[in-house]
């Protein structure tokens, strides 16, 4: 097998660690929904870059942990509109 071949073979996966953050931010209240948001956008980007270098499989991690993040940031959102919550 050649080098390209095998390197196209290769799957690359999104370090553990950015799951455990994405976890964390998620889940820990003190982080707002803006937060979530951003963090989304960042993985977001990140994906496209990911794609763009040969890994589709990293990119397809972190556009699923992207859109996690958005859809926890809209929860989180409304929740505190709902109750006045601020963070800062």
């Amino acid at each position: 097998m050649t080098h390209s071949a095998q390197h196209r073979r290769t799957r690359h996966h999104l370090p553990a660690r950015w799951h455990v953050l994405a976890e964390l931010l998620m889940h820990c209240r003190r982080f707002s929904g803006d937060a979530l948001f951003i963090a989304a956008d960042a993985l977001a980007e990140f994906a496209c870059d990911a794609d763009m270098l040969g890994a589709p499989d990293m990119a397809a991690e972190a556009r699923g942990l992207a859109t996690r993040l958005r859809d926890a940031g809209t929860c989180r959102a409304r929740q505190d509109t709902a109750t006045g919550a601020t963070h800062g």
